[in-house]
């Protein structure tokens, strides 16, 4: 039975858990086989080894977009006005 459980929701609205179990030194888990390289680079955040490539988050660039157009919400209001 898990001792710990904790569950996290992102900004996406998608959920993780997470969860602590105890195990005795008897319980030995089974070798994995699986290794990956990575490699990190400008057009793709990251290319695994297995053909998987991963997109950048482009966090800057929606972050721009937002304040550009709150940029141009704000110059449209009269200075000194209630709503600027």
């Amino acid at each position: 039975t898990p001792s710990t459980v904790t569950v996290v929701k992102d900004s996406a609205g998608r959920y993780f858990a997470s969860f602590v179990i105890e195990t005795g030194p008897e319980e030995v888990l089974p070798e994995v086989r699986h290794e990956v390289g990575i490699d990190l680079g400008l057009g793709h955040f990251a290319v695994l080894s297995d053909g998987t490539k991963v997109d950048s988050p482009r966090l800057l660039r929606r972050a721009e977009k937002r304040l550009k157009k709150a940029q141009r919400a704000l110059f449209r209001k009269e200075k000194g006005s209630s709503n600027r």
